[in-house]
């Protein structure tokens, strides 16, 4: 399959990329994956989640979720509702005109991916002219303790028997505000340390029945007073990375930072040639950071006026001439 432009990823940026790249006339295709999705995918589905259980639960109907819920049914519909979110997002991206393969997406070359299906683990090969990694970043522990205060990873969350009576999650931005309502929900007394006060998901954790503690400074500053010993579970979500470890970068040269994120110019394109980065999984750029549609807008003036390199095999006048050059 050949196309002029494919965009990797679930986050915010790969429907912007591809709302921009249709329009312009571009034949887009978007590699939607199965399992890994971006945070910014997962607070959707959260969201979902949330304002679902606070419009259409009875009381009657919350105090039995509380009695029967596990960490096993909470990560159930979290999956349920990720998938739900994945179909709405093939649905968008069909009303614009951009074709869509849900799969993980692998490189091969600069301008060739495979990517592998969950229908009997079956491979396409994909051959593109630019290539968009738009996989945004996943929340997860940092190297540094919280004080003198034990944490747990985010995965733990869905782990054991029993959802835990007490709750701190730290940081985590809006899934880790989504994630505190949800178990706020199911009866668990739940704290969220943040430092984004500002953020709709935070609003909609307080109606949840979540306390948020906003803090101006370092969480390790404060670690010790606000994390008290009688709430032993503990979820640190202060780390993002990027999604990246699953491409084979490295087998087309392209580098990451020490969380994951690509290293790109200020036209958004790594150091391969048509290879770009869009959204949180961009970690550098010469210029300040912009919005997913200015960066898209930037991509697609590059593609669109970039001019070939010289082939010195061939004589000065065999080369085309385009405009600029």
């Amino acid at each position: 399959m050949n196309c002029e432009l494919t965009i990797i990823g679930n986050d915010k940026s790969a429907f912007e990329m591809a709302d921009v790249a249709t329009a312009a006339g571009k034949q887009t295709l978007v590699v939607l994956p199965e399992a890994r999705h971006s945070a910014w995918m997962t607070a959707q589905a959260l969201r979902h989640i949330v304002t679902n259980l606070m419009v259409d639960a009875t009381f009657a109907r919350r105090q039995l979720m509380k009695s029967l819920a596990t960490p096993k049914l909470l990560k159930r519909m979290v999956m349920r509702a990720l998938t739900e979110q994945t179909y709405l997002a093939i649905d968008r991206l069909d009303a614009i005109g951009a074709c869509v393969i849900p799969g993980e997406a692998r490189f091969v070359s600069s301008r060739e991916l495979t990517i592998s299906t969950g229908i009997n683990c079956g491979q396409r090969s994909v051959v593109s002219d630019n290539i968009v990694i738009a996989t945004g970043v996943r929340h997860t522990a940092t190297h540094r303790p919280l004080g003198l205060m034990p944490f747990h990873r985010p995965e733990s969350l869905f782990e054991g028997q029993m959802l835990p009576r007490t709750l701190t999650i730290v940081g985590g931005d809006e899934p880790g505000a989504g994630l505190a309502a949800l178990f706020s929900m199911f009866g668990v007394q739940t704290r969220l340390l943040t430092q984004d006060s500002e953020s709709n998901m935070v609003e909609l954790a307080e109606d949840a029945g979540v306390e948020v503690i906003t803090l101006a400074t370092n969480f390790e500053d404060l670690a010790d007073e606000l994390v008290k010993p009688a709430s032993l579970d503990v979820v640190d979500f202060r780390r993002e990375v990027g999604f990246t470890d699953h491409l084979n970068l490295p087998c087309i040269g392209v580098e990451t930072d020490e969380n994951g994120r690509l290293w790109c110019n200020s036209s958004l394109e790594t150091w391969t040639t048509g290879v770009f980065g869009i959204g949180e999984v961009v970690g550098f750029s010469s210029e300040p950071p912009a919005s997913s549609f200015r960066q898209a807008s930037r991509i697609l003036n590059r593609i669109t006026h970039r001019i070939p390199r010289p082939n010195f095999l061939r004589s000065p006048a065999a080369i085309p001439r385009t405009a600029g050059y």
